[in-house]
């Protein structure tokens, strides 16, 4: 789930011509007592392979048009 959402982020920047943010550094990232820091690796030409596929692009779009028109971000 957290590869899925990352990796629609990084694609909706990358159709806006937005910068891409450099990764953090785990040991840079505060976490209490608990809690964990993990890495999550993506393979962007496979996702985007996959997403421009018919029946998940229709999918896609909608949810592109919806965070669009509610001006939503991630």
């Amino acid at each position: 789930m957290a590869r899925d959402a990352l990796a629609t982020w990084l694609d909706y920047l990358i159709d806006e011509n937005e910068v891409i943010p450099n990764p953090s550094m785990t040991n840079n990232i505060p976490s209490d007592d608990g809690q964990f820091v993990t890495i999550i690796d993506i393979d962007m030409t496979a996702y985007r392979r996959h997403k421009n596929s018919k029946a998940v692009k229709k999918h896609y779009r909608f949810l592109h048009g919806l965070m669009k028109r509610q001006k939503l971000t991630m």
